[in-house]
């Protein structure tokens, strides 16, 4: 790619010993932003352009599909385009908190459920391992003062 014969690639020519300080300082040349040839760097840029536009792609994709989670979520069995679903929907809507019935579950009500227990879990964890410290501790006491008896 270089005009100057320079490859891009580590020279393997060397020998074992030399490999690692001479890979060292090829990778160290070969990101040297300053010494690129402007062939490398319009190459560079046309990399960072697909990643970039790649990576558009995959937020564009990720808001599609949290929009189609959101209205299945909201809206859950209900088919956006038949006048009576969307009747039997305004119904629900319109009901009583009493009468109401959860249309689908909610995966955030779920994690946060999750959460909590393991909120609940670690408190529970952290209790009994500083149970068990204060018990190791006196043990060792223990264990300390007959050894310093028996010496004695």
């Amino acid at each position: 790619m270089a005009t100057d014969g320079a490859s891009c690639e580590p020279d393997f020519s060397r020998a074992p010993e030399d490999a690692a300080g001479a890979t060292a300082e090829a990778a160290k040349r070969e990101f040297d932003v300053d010494t690129l040839s402007k062939s490398e760097l319009r190459m560079l840029l046309s990399v960072m352009e697909g990643e970039l536009e790649a990576r558009d792609l995959v937020i564009e994709a990720l808001r599609a599909r949290r929009k189609e989670v959101f209205i299945q979520e909201r809206y859950g069995r209900f088919n956006l385009n038949d006048p009576f679903l969307a009747l039997q929907r305004d119904y629900e809507a319109g009901a009583s908190e009493k009468e109401k019935k959860p249309v689908c579950t909610n995966p955030l009500s779920i994690l946060e459920a999750v959460m909590a227990h393991c909120r609940k879990m670690q408190e529970r964890m952290s209790t009994q391992l500083a149970a068990a410290e204060s018990r190791q501790k006196k043990v060792l006491r223990l264990q300390n003062s007959h050894f310093s008896r028996n010496t004695v």
